[in-house]
């Protein structure tokens, strides 16, 4: 009989510990006891023993699941009642009901929508983060096993702890060949392929880390891609991009006149590399290899608060800038329009993403959108097809990332310092390109006559990139 009592108070101390514990260090105010448990007692002790240990890991696995199932609730309901989010009604003297919870575990909770939009409360996660006291990363409509939306379900992906508010570029993976990693989200760094990016679009306050992003694409894409061609367009003296001057395979162009001789080269390039992808019979050119298994590789096109490069300028500058710039935006968007396959990627930066600033055609396929801190709703909308942007937290280098895949998910930048770049670029060899060596020789030459509005291919060879 001793030796029965003894199992069943190690037994009922198994199962009620980590309860216990959990009632302590998570501060619920809700538990469940099992205040008597009637189990058969067997003569063989081991059967005893087996016995309560099935029933103590049942009871702590059920236990548990009800706490946390408990505690959830209770946060969003209180999330709910501070953000006035409740199920709209027809009926305008019917209470107002609040979107239950009726599933949840570590990462997710369902709620019922009736009415709700999963676009609203993910129009709204800021403030209910805040006010239940967890990081909501997403909300998307609740789906089956095999993928089909449920209709008046919305699951609530959440995390207990935020995204990291500084991480160093320097301290990262490096990227594979044909990708850039854009930052760290709740599901680690998030890495997009060239071939999915097509054209990026950067929009931002000053200060919310719109050139330090733009800072740290361009030192990936020099490391990753040693031999691609890197032009950057800063028509602000060249203050951004004068750190990458000279190192690479790095074009910076801070006036108009040596911006649309480098865009015609490279629109030029265009048809020589068009021409390669049809005679080689393939979707685009990172899919040709050479004899050793070279590479063709890409063109990179960075700009700089664009609204200086789209402005009309003053009518008191000479026609010879007046003639450049008109020759600058149609390049830019014939590039935009047709280079996606043949290797040239625009990565854009703007403080406001309004018509003025980007030409419309441009902006139009900038189908990869990043959204730092906006003061205006209009430009949210404008930039994201929702005003989320205005709810980021106030920390730099976070920012909001919409590819037209449907991916939409909160990230915080890489940081990398101007000193920082110049120790991470000391191993990348200058003028390693043959289409860089040819622009640069035309820009100290001098030899405008290499210009052409007719679009035809200013000298032969196929490609520009010796393959």
């Amino acid at each position: 009989m001793t030796t029965v009592f003894w199992i069943m108070l190690g037994g009922l101390l198994f199962s009620y510990a980590p309860v216990l514990l959990t009632f302590i260090f998570e501060k619920s105010q809700w538990t469940i006891w099992w205040y008597g448990i009637l189990l058969p007692v067997f003569e063989h002790w081991l059967l005893n023993i087996l016995l309560f240990m099935f029933v103590s890991i049942f009871l702590n696995v059920f236990t548990i699941q009800a706490l946390s199932f408990k505690r959830i609730a209770e946060r969003w309901k209180t999330a709910c009642i501070r953000c006035n989010l409740r199920v709209p009604s027809l009926d305008e003297n019917a209470p107002k009901e609040i979107p239950q919870v009726i599933y949840s575990d570590k990462d997710r909770f369902r709620i019922i929508a009736k009415g709700l939009t999963a676009a609203y409360i993910d129009s709204r996660r800021a403030e209910l983060s805040n006010a239940c006291g967890l990081f909501i990363w997403s909300v998307r409509p609740a789906k089956t096993d095999n993928g089909q939306v449920r209709p008046g379900y919305i699951d609530v992906f959440y995390t207990k702890e935020d995204i990291l508010s500084s991480v160093q570029l320097s301290k990262t993976r490096k990227p594979n060949w044909g990708e850039l990693t854009f930052g760290i989200g709740i599901k680690g760094y998030h890495t997009i392929k060239l071939t999915d990016m097509i054209h990026t679009g950067i929009a931002g306050l000053p200060g919310s880390g719109k050139s330090v992003q733009l800072r740290s694409l361009i030192v990936q894409a020099m490391c990753v891609h040693p031999k691609a061609v890197c032009i950057g367009l800063d028509f602000k003296s060249g203050s951004e991009f004068h750190i990458f001057k000279g190192r690479g395979n790095f074009i910076l162009c801070d006036n108009f006149e040596n911006a649309a001789l480098v865009l015609n080269e490279i629109y030029q390039e265009y048809f020589r590399r068009a021409e390669l992808v049809k005679r080689n019979e393939v979707e685009n050119v990172y899919q040709i290899r050479g004899p050793n298994g070279e590479r063709v590789n890409p063109i990179f096109i960075f700009g700089d608060e664009m609204a200086e490069v789209f402005y009309p300028i003053s009518k008191l500058e000479s026609k010879e800038t007046i003639d450049a710039q008109k020759l600058v935006i149609d390049r830019l968007s014939k590039l935009a329009r047709l280079a996606r396959f043949v290797g040239v990627h625009l990565i854009l930066a703007t403080q406001r993403p309004d018509a003025k600033a980007i030409d419309p055609q441009v902006r139009s396929m900038l189908k990869t959108r990043i959204a730092f801190k906006l003061s205006q709703k209009e430009d949210s909308i404008l930039w994201l097809n929702r005003a989320a942007a205005l709810e980021l937290p106030d920390i730099p280098g976070r920012f909001l990332l919409a590819t037209d895949n449907g991916v939409f998910e909160q990230l915080q930048g890489l940081f990398v310092s101007k000193q920082e770049v110049k120790q991470m670029l000391q191993h990348v060899i200058p003028g390693s390109s043959q289409l860089y060596r040819r622009i640069m020789g035309q820009l100290q030459a001098g030899e405008n006559s290499a210009l052409s509005a007719d679009g035809k291919m200013s000298e032969p060879g196929l490609p520009g990139e010796r393959i």
